[in-house]
């Protein structure tokens, strides 16, 4: 039972602004949820605010987000980068990209493996912290050298645009949202290299129209926050536009490791 609840109709769609008190266990995405089967509607989070002592949220009638991803990616055949999509129910899925240590098969293995151990216990229904920790820990054990590699994820839920960004040593990750980038960072240290590394976590709520553009050290350390002026250099194009965009702007700085830009577009 909201505190307070308005409800509007713009262009016929229902749109509702809801007051709930802070102290309810509920999350703004149990809220849509509850909302949507109540309504018998598809609900979408436009955004949740905390004031004092209740939960602001404003929701609005929809199709679920689409998503859609690209990768611009040099070299192009034996890469330390190694990035993939796994879909976790109906409407939610996780993006991941990984860059093992230094270049060639060696780092390339180590990434592949680092995803791979992601899906895996991903797949089996592990607990997202069980799943991180694992991971870590894993690649320690494992690796018969000093390798290791960085881990940069996004779960995102189509229905609520509710995302979680996951980092072990990963680059920003750079939200484009009205053309105006965001940098979001995330200090962690990369898999594999001691036993207590734990990942940054970050929460946010992706819209329509919103990118993530994903990039590995070979792409950061030339750019850095330069990146903002190579996506002034954008055309407004497709996601794919977008990556080969900042991949050129990096290449342009000389190319010294493996880089990829890894973009998901929202629509």
């Amino acid at each position: 039972r909201p505190a307070a609840l308005d409800a509007f109709y713009p262009g016929g769609r229902l749109l509702l602004r809801l007051k709930l008190e802070a102290d309810k266990d509920i999350s703004s995405g149990q809220a849509v949820q509850a909302v949507s089967q109540l309504t018998g509607k598809t609900m979408r989070l436009l955004e949740a605010r905390r004031r004092e002592n209740t939960l602001l949220l404003e929701m609005e009638e929809g199709a679920a987000l689409r998503a859609s991803m690209a990768v611009a990616a040099l070299p192009e055949n034996v890469s330390g980068d190694t990035h993939s999509v796994i879909r976790i129910n109906e409407e939610k899925f996780l993006v991941a990209l990984s860059d093992g240590m230094g270049s060639g098969e060696k780092a390339m293995a180590e990434s592949r493996e680092a995803i791979h151990l992601l899906f895996t216990m991903l797949q089996a229904g592990l607990e997202r912290e069980l799943v991180y920790e694992n991971v870590n820990r894993l690649l320690l054990h494992r690796a018969r050298e000093e390798i290791y590699a960085t881990l940069d994820t996004a779960s995102i839920d189509l229905g609520t645009g509710e995302t979680e960004l996951v980092k072990f040593g990963a680059p920003p990750t750079c939200l484009l949202r009205g053309g105006v980038p965001r940098f979001l960072f995330g200090e962690s240290l990369p898999c594999g290299i001691v036993d207590e590394a734990k990942p940054s976590v970050q929460r946010l709520h992706l819209r329509r129209r919103d990118k993530l553009i994903f990039v590995t050290d070979g792409v950061y350390d030339l750019l850095g926050k330069e990146m903002e002026e190579a996506l002034t250099q954008w055309n407004r194009g497709g996601d794919r536009e977008l990556a080969q965009t900042v991949l050129e702007a990096a290449r342009a700085r000389g190319q010294q490791d493996d880089m990829t830009v890894m973009v998901v577009g929202i629509e």
